[in-house]
């Protein structure tokens, strides 16, 4: 934040003849150049402000110094320069607002306070070009004179002082560089004032000296800001591969597992087909065929629809290339949640109707992540029904909560809704799931047009896996897709599950 009050030429001019003019400039010109480089491979604002802010300061000083070495190359031009130092001065006076604003992402940490940043950026913006409007009508600057002393700058100490007091409450290190660098700029400024205003010699070294502490704090700032980035990244990126690990771990215990009780069942059954019992080898090869089927459930839940997987890492990829710290680790710790919920079932031939309603609320959940929150769903289970009690097969649920999520929301703008609601039949239980998509309709003709995902299999294989939970009753399993409203194509899709239950009367 450079001063204006300096104008000692005897000082001034020995200052420069001792080369101190010449090292200030150099050094910030040298600053602007070098952050203007790290702009392009950072892609950060703070980096363009910066040297942008720099660079006008040089401008400044070369503009105000009569002695700089340079300024005998444009002597015919020496007044019209010093007339421009005050525009200049606003001008860099809002690039330092803007610096701040995306060095300390005030956005995000401090967003009332951001919006009066921006109204008071765009306020000195309109006030300067009136007045160099009425500069350039009058050739009277006698207006841009006073407005800058007695308005400008004291309205802008005060904004910096203010800016100084809010900027403790930010939860971040990177906040005490800017502290630290205003609060020596606005000491030594003031000390240069004061020294000026009593006559003595030495208020420009004052005045450089403030420009260097801040400026030097300010760089400080910038570093230790890209090194905090690259931090947080690679502990996002060690957090994401450890658990990486461990569920490929996991997804390994079990198909050992599987593979040993594959290999057992397989010889038992040729021990046992060597018996000649015609009835004993049905019997066996029934109870095959059911083990197969629920291994191959548990293999399904290994394999866990690899798709979700991959553009669910994707997700976190985008979060942390992003800077996205905080949005990767939720997303991570909601994913790890689901995946150790369905390995933890894996074993499971059946699990509670709750428990597999809050498994479905997590899914969603993840999958409201990628889809920034847009889906809602809600629950309503009939007074007479005992989730807790109601036994059913693992995730038979997901296949049809994926298809309304994927081929009918996910396609749909406005307002998304999930609805299941459970009911007792006399000797079943009723699942209806309804969706606020596009319909079935519109999904058939976006697959034709290739504009959806080819249908999941895990429909069919969740009607095998009822039909063998639920073969020893005589009522068979019922799965119903139909519009929600038969005469619109777009009014949503009603899945009606029917599951034959056992109720003690």
């Amino acid at each position: 934040m450079p001063y204006l009050f300096f104008d000692f030429p005897e000082f001034s001019r020995a200052i420069n003849q001792n080369g101190v003019t010449i090292f200030v400039s150099g050094f910030l010109l040298t600053l602007s150049l070098y952050h203007f480089l790290l702009y392009f491979q950072h892609k950060d604002k703070s980096y363009i402000y910066y040297s942008s802010y720099t660079f006008l300061i040089f401008l400044y000083i070369f503009f105000r110094a009569e002695h700089f070495f340079l300024s005998d190359i444009f002597e015919g031009y020496h007044d019209l320069l010093w007339t421009s130092t005050i525009p200049l001065q606003w001008v860099f006076y809002i690039i330092y607002m803007l610096f701040i604003q995306t060095y300390l992402e005030l956005e995000k940490n401090l967003p009332q306070w951001n919006k009066i940043v921006k109204v008071i950026e765009l306020s000195y913006l309109l006030i300067l070009v009136s007045l160099l409007l009425h500069f350039f009508l009058t050739r009277d600057s006698s207006l841009l004179t006073g407005a800058h002393h007695y308005f400008f700058i004291p309205s802008f100490i005060l904004f910096c002082l203010v800016s100084i007091i809010l900027f403790f409450k930010i939860d971040s290190i990177l906040k005490y560089y800017v502290i630290t660098g205003s609060f020596f700029y606005i000491l030594f400024g003031v000390i240069a004032f004061l020294v000026s205003n009593q006559g003595v010699y030495g208020g420009l070294l004052f005045f450089y000296f403030a420009i260097f502490l801040e400026n030097i704090f300010f760089a400080l700032g910038l570093g230790a800001k890209q090194k905090k980035i690259l931090r947080d990244r690679n502990t996002a990126q060690e957090a994401i591969i450890k658990e990486h690990h461990i569920n490929i771990q996991l997804q390994q215990d079990i198909k050992n597992r599987l593979d040993e009780e594959v290999a057992k069942k397989s010889k038992e059954i040729l021990e046992l087909t060597k018996r000649n019992e015609k009835e004993h080898r049905r019997k066996l090869a029934a109870e095959f065929s059911k083990r197969t089927l629920d291994l191959r459930m548990k293999a399904l839940h290994t394999q866990m629809n690899p798709h979700f997987l991959f553009n669910s890492l994707n997700s976190i990829k985008h979060f942390i290339i992003k800077n996205k710290k905080e949005d990767a680790a939720y997303f991570l710790s909601k994913l790890s949640r689901l995946l150790r919920k369905i390995l933890d079932n894996t074993q499971q031939k059946e699990i509670s109707l709750q428990e597999e309603l809050d498994i479905m609320q997590l899914y969603l959940e993840v999958e409201n992540l990628r889809l920034n929150k847009a889906i809602k769903m809600t629950q309503i289970i009939a007074e007479n029904i005992d989730s807790h009690q109601i036994k059913l097969p693992p995730l038979v649920l997901q296949p049809f909560i994926e298809n309304a999520i994927w081929h009918g929301l996910a396609l749909k703008k406005g307002e998304k809704s999930i609805q299941i609601t459970i009911t007792k039949l006399k000797r079943s239980i009723q699942i209806n799931i309804e969706d606020n998509g596009i319909g079935r309709e519109k999904a058939a003709i976006k697959k034709a047009a290739k504009l959806v995902e080819k249908e999941a299999t895990g429909i069919e294989l969740t009607r095998q896996r009822l039909e063998a939970y639920t073969e020893h009753l005589s009522q068979p399993v019922s799965i119903l897709f139909k519009n929600q409203n038969e005469d619109a194509i777009d009014k949503g899709t009603c899945v009606t599950l029917e599951i034959p239950m056992l109720f003690n009367e």
